[in-house]
């Protein structure tokens, strides 16, 4: 198994988080190979301190790879920070929020400059973007600026979460739009309709740890009703070709 979406650090919320060696436990018992993560510091606190402290994780922990976090209300120092760590070994892509996290849509005009960044210099990057139901224009707007950037490959994080029923008809649109599955969402359908209108080669597992313990996902995906190779491709095979590419 293949996680394309944790967290590192601390969340605002009593007694959320993720330690790398916690994390690297929940590994081993799960059979996860690679376990890519962003900073939780960085995106609720300090981005600087936050992308510096997963990078010390990164270098101490082979199986980890990491998301820079970017924030659109400080675009110079967002590409800084791009720059700056998507140069080291262990970093495959950037992380990005809208709505109440940051205050701005996923399409606006500064993560639109913070793209252009990525796409010019780093066009193997992952790009992880929350895509939940804190803000609904995520799924137009991750598909408008899918199109703007077709060299870049976009995972949906959470595929809308519990409005995933609204937002994989729209994300399936674009054909370098991923759908991440993570939520906590009690449906037994959402990995079928995530097949369903993406594709299966379009699908990847992950577990937003700390917040959902990986072992639900996981379940999730071995209880859905598609074929053993959807599975498979979800759980290893899709998530395998894109850190391939990111890592060159």
């Amino acid at each position: 198994m293949l996680d394309l979406h944790a967290h590192l650090g601390s969340f605002p919320l009593p007694g959320v988080t993720g330690r790398a060696d916690d994390l690297l436990r929940l590994m081993d018992r799960l059979d996860t190979e690679t376990t890519c993560a962003s900073s939780a510091e960085a995106i609720f606190y300090d981005m600087h301190a936050g992308n510096a402290a997963l990078a010390r994780d990164l270098r101490r922990h082979h199986r980890l790879r990491g998301y820079v976090f970017g924030n659109p209300n400080h675009v110079p120092a967002s590409v800084e920070e791009i720059t700056r760590w998507l140069q080291e070994p262990g970093f495959v892509g950037v992380k990005l929020y809208s709505g109440g996290y940051v205050g701005k849509p996923l399409d606006c005009e500064e993560h639109q400059r913070i793209l252009s960044a990525v796409a010019g210099r780093f066009p193997w990057a992952l790009v992880l973007f929350h895509c939940g139901e804190n803000d609904p224009r995520n799924f137009p707007g991750l598909v408008r600026l899918a199109s703007e950037f077709p060299e870049l490959t976009f995972l949906a994080g959470h595929m809308g979460s519990k409005l995933w029923r609204d937002a994989l008809p729209v994300l399936s649109q674009a054909p370098n739009i991923v759908a991440e599955i993570s939520a906590p969402v009690p449906a037994r359908c959402r990995i079928e309709d995530a097949v369903r209108w993406m594709g299966a080669e379009r699908v990847v597992f992950g577990s937003d740890f700390p917040l959902i313990h990986p072992a639900y996902m996981l379940g999730c995906v071995r209880d859905a009703d598609v074929s053993e190779e959807a599975k498979r491709l979800i759980l290893e095979g899709n998530a395998r070709r894109l850190l391939g590419r990111a890592q060159g």
